[in-house]
């Protein structure tokens, strides 16, 4: 009777270890795909830290680019200044030559005539010189507003992954809090 009651205790204890034994294997197997998921996490952070770095230094050269576009525009300004300042010379000096031919006769109005002619060429010239000079300060206007958009757009992408990374990490370390608390038990 007493050895019957010991080998049931016995084979309670068995059942009882075996049942430890599935779980602590269930157990080891959620480990492995934490373990595994981390791993994964970590290889994808490892690529989005390469990228970034890679992406930080292209940043140099796009301000390095604002910076030549800024000063080829400040230039073509100022060129288009003193165009313009010509052509208000050469316009009033024209003025002032079309009145005084006004006043004589004869060859010297078919004089002042034929350099009215030469003027007004210089004149259609320096505006045709002038609108290109601005269609060029438009197309680096463009060029400028399109490459700000292009790093506005950089700044907030690497904000947001860095936000996203800073969440990962987050994560990890809760993950690598799980796992040390199983592995003590």
């Amino acid at each position: 009777s007493q050895f019957q009651s010991q080998k049931e205790c016995y084979e309670k204890e068995i059942e009882a270890l075996n049942f430890k034994v599935v779980h602590l294997s269930q157990e080891i197997n959620h480990l492995q795909k934490l373990f595994r998921e981390e791993n994964d996490i970590n290889e994808s952070i490892r690529l989005e830290v390469t990228r970034l770095t890679s992406e930080n230094m292209m940043i140099p050269d796009f301000k390095q680019q604002i910076s030549e576009l800024e000063k080829q525009k400040q230039d073509l300004e100022i060129r288009l200044n003193e165009q313009t300042e010509k052509m208000k010379g050469k316009l009033e000096e024209l003025s002032n030559q079309l009145n005084r031919s006004q006043e004589e006769e004869g060859t010297q109005r078919k004089a002042m005539e034929a350099q009215n002619e030469i003027h007004t060429k210089e004149k259609e010239k320096l505006i045709d010189k002038i609108q290109e000079m601005q269609e060029a300060s438009d197309h680096l206007k463009k060029q400028f507003e399109t490459e700000s958009e292009v790093k506005s757009n950089f700044w907030q992408e690497a904000s947001r992954l860095t936000l996203e990374n800073r969440d990962l990490e987050e994560e990890l370390d809760m993950k690598d809090r799980v796992i040390k608390k199983l592995q003590d038990q």
